[in-house]
């Protein structure tokens, strides 16, 4: 477990955030939705590169092959409103949902707690439009 992880877990215990660690260098918080049912958002911390972290929203949707284009379209369109985050399909189709930061040790517990709840907002408020084109 790194330094910068033990920083963001104690952020999200101050905060009465739950989480659970399904690999050693990844954090799992699950955010209830109002359009979806919940959000997860896996934390991932790099061991060689301590202020590098990267967030992911997986698994948002699964658009079939004759769907794949409205999947595209999707992802410019959302990659187009929102800053900071990048929309993409994986190789199984999956919408995913990404933020790579950049973090300083003193401030990352708040900075990725922060963008986690941002990161499940956006997801959230464009899941209307996400069943839609699927």
């Amino acid at each position: 477990m790194t330094d910068y992880m033990k920083k963001v877990i104690s952020r999200a215990q101050e905060s009465g955030i739950a989480f659970d660690s399904p690999e050693d260098d990844c954090l799992r918080i699950i955010f209830p939705g109002k359009n979806a049912e919940s959000i997860a958002v896996d934390i991932y911390f790099s061991e060689t590169e301590n202020n590098v972290v990267e967030l992911i929203c997986f698994g948002i949707a699964a658009f079939a092959d004759d769907r794949l284009q409205n999947g595209l379209v999707l992802c410019n369109e959302l990659n187009r409103k929102n800053k900071w985050v990048k929309f993409c399909l994986d190789s199984d189709n999956d919408l995913l949902c990404k933020i790579d930061l950049f973090v300083k040790e003193g401030s990352c517990g708040e900075e990725c707690i922060c963008l986690a709840r941002r990161m499940a907002g956006l997801v959230d408020d464009h899941y209307p439009d996400i069943l839609q084109a699927m």
